[in-house]
């Protein structure tokens, strides 16, 4: 929530005291509290120029502590008495809009005006008061004089003249509880230059060497990163983002969006090729490959420019160069080879993952390839073999099997999707066979061996010779070249161990997120809710945890097949008693409408009824997965989910229909 007074460049942060939290200015306070200079009883020019000022009625006093009937000294053009307008008085008031003061009609300039002054006016006139020129200067000789010039009497903090402006070593060696201190100016005239707050979290900005210092300085441009870089703004931390490429990391530039983007073309591809199921003729489809290829990088470089002004709009430094750990902060040595160091309070590890690959399979870019390459195919390649069969690579194994390449899809475990349910694995695998996919479970490949034409894969006694082979045996974290052994962070196989409630490392002030992190699922949108994690104990000293239990995760195959919780088998092995209930799609009216029938819906409960997981398998999968998703993490039961009403005809009927029936009281 944006505070009522953001406008006045205030805002509110908390930090980790000794008993709990502590609210904090940021580096710029109202500007009747930041006022450098001020004279004893009058009030900053801002603030004067707010206040509405309204004309006494003759004879009556003034407020208390005042000299009766006297103005405020530079309140107005002149000094010494008030006295009332006779034409004036009695005179209704005319509305005002709010927040604007009220200036006197101005008279025309062909009307002469009286060369004396009104009755009671003479003094004012004679001095000059109706001028307003002449009362510029008297305010001129009433301030202070600024900083830098003149030659005022030196005190505590103060510059002598021709000395820069801004802070001196004295100011920061006595900052304390805040206060006034009283100042000699120029001509002796005496005032008052209220004293700094001891600096917070987020508000102090240089040290004494004149570098910057940063409240968080973050190693890797990705999901994880820029998410924890955004939400630091909501605490006005000083964030620096140091990224060895464009903001948005692998899943917006070689992962998540561009793969998407990939399969969306598929979809519309298949869904042409299929028009006649719905009474729509057209000739057979034909597909751009060039023409796609351009659209994918257009919706890339869109929400990377997005997500640049983004940062930029929340101050946030984009530092460019690799960054490593030491003492203190991030040094960052930049692609021209320069080194930069970043002081910083606190640093997040957020330098994301790569491919993972297979001994006998050497990744060329060409021949033998990953998902980082085959999402820049310059053309469709015809023939692909694809190792691994997780949500990569079913995923490509979609896409290509419905723009009509031959695909052979290997898989050492005995089912696609390993980990999900075998239920939802057995309908894709058959989805699959029908787009043409050659399809090899529980089979282990042997090294590639190069052809004239291609690669040949050797598996199970037989040789299959492709085109490309992609491989797509997972990811594994990046963390080689960032110094994190010699600061003593713990790590497993590479990945860092953290404190899941903080999202803090073994060293105190090191935090990690995303791919990088050990034992999470390596999802953009768990590295978006590590950051936030992250960042609110950074700043506030409270914990966030991810709920990790309740984290949806989506194969964005057609149909996609969605999960969120935990599967059956999962449920078992953490000792619950568990009840399955599968509600399939070919009974749901408007599943029969869109003519995808092959699908399902699977709820785990508990033995009490409590939701613990759930599969979707469906077009929309990915969509309507949430609805499970509350479910689980608010630990409801399904008698209270079933108590909803699904509107009819929709897909989503068929959660509602699971949930009656695991409550036991099916309705179809």
């Amino acid at each position: 929530m944006v505070p009522p007074w953001r406008g006045w460049g205030w805002q509110s942060t908390t930090a980790p005291t000794a008993s709990g939290t502590r609210s904090h200015r940021a580096s710029r306070a109202r500007p009747s509290e930041v006022r450098s200079t001020v004279i004893a009883g009058r009030p900053g020019p801002r603030r004067a120029g707010r206040r509405r000022r309204r004309r006494r009625a003759p004879g009556r006093r003034g407020r208390p502590g005042r000299r009766g009937g006297a103005r405020r000294r530079g309140s107005g053009c002149g000094d010494g008495e008030a006295s009332p307008r006779p034409d004036r008085v009695g005179t209704p008031r005319s509305p005002r809009r709010p927040g604007r003061r009220r200036a006197p009609p101005r008279s025309p300039a062909s009307v002469d005006r009286p060369a004396s002054a009104p009755p009671g006016r003479e003094d004012r006139r004679e001095r000059g008061a109706g001028c307003p020129r002449g009362a510029r200067r008297r305010r001129r000789r009433r301030s202070p004089p600024r900083r830098g010039r003149g030659a005022p009497t030196v005190g505590p903090g103060r510059s002598q003249a021709g000395e820069p402006h801004g802070r001196r070593g004295e100011d920061r060696e006595g900052r304390g509880e805040g206060g006034e201190d009283e100042v000699t100016g120029l001509h002796g005239r005496r005032w008052y230059r209220r004293r700094r707050r001891r600096p917070t979290l987020g508000s102090c900005r240089t040290t004494f060497g004149g570098n910057p210092v940063y409240d968080v300085v973050i190693v890797g441009g990705g999901p994880g990163g820029y998410a924890a870089a955004l939400y630091a703004h909501n605490f006005s931390l000083r964030v620096a983002l140091v990224t060895k490429e464009r903001v948005g990391g692998t899943c917006l530039l070689r992962g998540c969006i561009p793969a998407k983007t990939w399969l969306q073309t598929a979809e519309v591809y298949a869904t042409v090729a299929r028009a006649e199921e719905f009474g729509v003729r057209t000739g057979p489809p034909e597909l751009d490959w060039g023409a796609a290829l351009a659209r994918k990088t257009k919706v890339v470089d869109g929400l990377v420019r997005g997500l640049s002004g983004l940062l930029a709009s929340r101050k946030v430094e984009v530092v460019e160069g690799v960054g490593r750990l030491v003492p203190g902060g991030v040094e960052v040595t930049a692609p021209d080879g320069t080194t930069r160091r970043l002081e910083a309070r606190t640093t997040i590890v957020a330098s994301g993952s790569v491919a993972a690959t297979i001994p006998g399979y050497e990744v060329d870019g060409e021949r033998i390839v990953t998902s980082d390459h085959a999402l820049d195919w310059p053309e469709r390649p015809e023939r692909v073999a694809i190792i691994g069969a997780g949500a990569i690579g079913a995923e490509f194994a979609s896409l290509l099997g419905d723009v009509g390449s031959e695909v052979h899809l290997f898989e050492m475990e005995e089912q696609i999707l390993p980990g999900m349910e075998p239920e939802a694995a057995r309908i894709l695998e058959r989805e699959l066979k029908k787009k043409g996919v050659a399809v090899h479970v529980g089979t282990r490949v042997g090294p590639a061996e190069r052809a004239p034409g291609g690669v040949v894969v050797p598996h199970g006694g037989e040789r299959v010779e492709v085109d490309v082979v992609l491989v797509a045996t997972g990811r594994r974290p990046f963390t080689e070249g960032l110094g994190l052994e010699a600061l003593g962070v713990e790590t497993d196989r590479g990945a860092i161990v953290v404190d899941p409630a903080t999202m803090q490392s073994s060293v105190p002030g090191v935090y990690a997120v995303g791919d990088v992190v050990a034992g999470t699922p390596q999802l953009a949108h768990v590295g978006f809710a590590e950051g936030i994690a992250a960042i609110t104990h950074i700043a506030t000293g409270t914990t966030a945890p991810v709920h990790y239990d309740a984290v949806p995760m989506v194969v964005y195959t057609h149909p996609e097949v969605a999960q969120v919780g935990l599967t059956e088998a999962e449920a078992i092995r953490r000792g619950h008693e568990v009840t399955t209930t599968t509600h399939a799609m070919r009974g749901v009216g408007r599943a029969i409408i869109k003519g995808a029938t092959s699908g399902l819906v699977k709820v785990v409960t508990s033995r009490d009824g409590q939701v613990l997981g759930g599969t979707i398998v469906d077009p929309a999968a990915g969509e309507l997965v949430h609805e499970l998703m509350y479910a689980v993490g608010w630990e409801a039961h399904a008698a209270e989910a079933a108590a909803f009403i699904h509107a009819h005809p929709t897909v989503a009927e068929a959660i509602g229909e699971t949930f009656l029936a695991a409550a036991g009281h099916p309705l179809h």
